[in-house]
């Protein structure tokens, strides 16, 4: 992917952070919304009696932000609602690695919702990449519906801005032989989103 549209991307990732944050990062017989069971959610265990306490005042003062618990309550019911399946042989994990809280930051409503889009990217760029190092049609042109069912899908679900390039820059080049852009994609969102075995 080049630069400009990585960061195109990147910014999408970054635009639901605000002041102080760190910016990130099933076998298929139905939509994701068939997932077993999802664990309670509970906010980061590693917080101080002050730091939840300041995190729970920041979350007061901008109801737009996620409070303790709200993060991975988000990421809960994005996880049960995602309207498209995983590839198969891959899920989404139960809960997420990923530490809603912020020292002096807190991240914006739809951070979880980013989570799981990109956590189905990660799986589905796979997928996609697997299937044209073995010259599968038949999973490249699975892949790439599943893509294009992702790229139509409304921003708040997909969260990622930089659509345009990405169907582009990304997909259109990959099947025209090109993978660099994909592979590079895959991995960056992989590092941050990866997906379980089913």
């Amino acid at each position: 992917m080049s630069t400009k549209a990585r960061v195109t991307v990147a910014a999408a990732v970054l635009a639901l952070s605000v002041s102080g944050c760190a910016p990130v990062t099933e076998q298929g017989t139905g939509p994701a919304t068939q997932h077993s069971q999802t664990a309670t959610p509970t906010p980061s265990p590693t917080l101080t009696e002050s730091q939840l306490l300041a995190w729970e005042q920041r979350a007061a003062s901008n109801p737009e932000t996620l409070g303790p618990g709200d993060g991975e309550e988000e990421y809960a019911q994005a996880r049960r609602d995602f309207p498209l399946e995983m590839p198969a042989g891959t899920a989404i994990p139960a809960t997420t690695s990923f530490d809603f809280y912020v020292p002096d930051g807190i991240h914006e409503r739809g951070m979880g919702a980013l989570i799981v889009s990109h956590t189905w990217l990660c799986a589905t760029e796979t997928a996609l990449l697997d299937a044209l190092k073995n010259a599968d049609a038949t999973a490249v042109d699975d892949s790439v519906a599943r893509l294009k069912a992702w790229m139509s899908l409304p921003a708040e679900i997909r969260r990622n801005e930089g659509i345009e390039q990405f169907g582009t820059v990304v997909l259109e080049t990959a099947l025209a032989g090109d993978t660099t852009a994909l592979e590079s994609d895959r991995q960056s969102w992989c590092a941050q989103f990866p997906f379980e075995p089913a």
